[in-house]
């Protein structure tokens, strides 16, 4: 895995074209200057978490003993049903019925954007390499940054694309996303399988 296949790996599990509409209905009833403050500090929240896991990840995989082709099925499985989730959305949107109030921490931070497959997938970066630790910091701020520009244009972008623009950029996405579990998935069994054959 390179930066730039984690960071568009990285991108395409957040979403941010397909979280449009989430934020939306999470922020509608703000003032817009407020609403720009709390996606900001969303997008902020979920890359410390992003972060977090990349740091505090592996030792806590070595505590639990658990190997990485496990990890890697692991994220596989659930990068591939957040993908079927985003190609056959489920009633009441990907995340279910959202919670009156401003939000903090839940929905946006997590599980929109840094969900269970974003941090599983943050999760295998040091198992690439854990020698580039800096790298994947920086391919995790990139990504929330652009992240960040996306959700702060949400109100633009929705109107430019329109509801059926959104909604073929999620199939798209999920698509996409199924494509890369399950190439994870076939990583994770080549690895797991020598070990079992020794």
């Amino acid at each position: 895995m390179t930066l730039l296949s984690a960071l568009l790996t990285l991108l395409l599990v957040m979403d941010p074209i397909g979280n449009i509409p989430l934020v939306l209905s999470c922020v509608k009833d703000l003032p817009p200057p407020r609403r720009r403050r709390v996606i900001l500090r969303e997008v902020g929240l979920a890359c410390a978490l992003l972060v977090t896991f990349l740091v505090a990840g592996q030792p806590l995989l070595d505590v639990l003993q658990l190997r990485t082709p496990a990890l890697t099925l692991a994220g596989a499985i659930l990068l591939f049903l957040i993908a079927i989730r985003l190609i056959f959305p489920p009633r009441g949107g990907l995340f279910g019925e959202l919670p009156a109030g401003e939000p903090l921490l839940f929905p946006i931070a997590t599980p929109a954007i840094a969900g269970p497959s974003s941090l599983a997938l943050v999760l295998l970066f040091p198992a690439v390499s854990t020698q580039h630790m800096l790298q994947w910091v920086l391919v995790i701020v990139v990504a929330c940054a652009i992240t960040g520009g996306v959700l702060l244009l949400a109100g633009r972008l929705q109107s430019w694309l329109g509801r059926r623009g959104i909604i073929a950029i999620e199939r798209l996405t999920g698509m996409l996303l199924t494509a890369i579990a399950v190439q994870l998935f076939i990583d994770g069994l080549a690895e797991l399988l020598p070990g079992l054959q020794a």
